[in-house]
């Protein structure tokens, strides 16, 4: 799958990474692989890093995604920080997070790691990366 996900609990933090090519259908499975870990609960930080991510959506997908945003969001009661590989992605995430807000998701849209973790509430990456 080219995206995987890593739940911490002690952290109350669940990390996803993308490489490759992603499609709809992927970004689809990913949110239900997180939701159904016996690990994860709602109320952890999510961690989206998308950066080495192939994804050219079409309009209709683009779409389809902000309606993924609101489908996730009573599953997701915490942040979720996506990193963005470019300025069109992050603009797509965008959309996804001002529809998926109508729904009480609370997603944000990031050029820079560093300033996704200290929105988390993480003052650096605790990762040790």
């Amino acid at each position: 799958m080219p995206l995987s996900h890593t739940v911490m609990s002690e952290l109350g933090l669940v990390v996803t990474t993308a490489r490759d090519r992603v499609t709809l259908n992927d970004c689809r499975e990913a949110a239900y692989r997180v939701v159904v870990d016996p690990l994860f609960q709602a109320d952890f930080a999510v961690f989206v890093d998308l950066r080495e991510m192939d994804f050219s959506p079409t309009d209709e997908e683009i779409s389809k995604l902000a309606t993924l945003g609101s489908s996730i969001a009573g599953n997701f009661r915490n942040r979720i920080a996506v990193v963005n590989p470019s300025s069109v992605h992050h603009g797509i995430a965008e959309i996804v997070a001002s529809h998926g807000a109508k729904y009480g998701l609370t997603l944000r849209s990031f050029l820079e790691p560093q300033a996704a973790w200290r929105w988390l509430g993480f003052e650096s990456c605790p990762l040790g990366a």
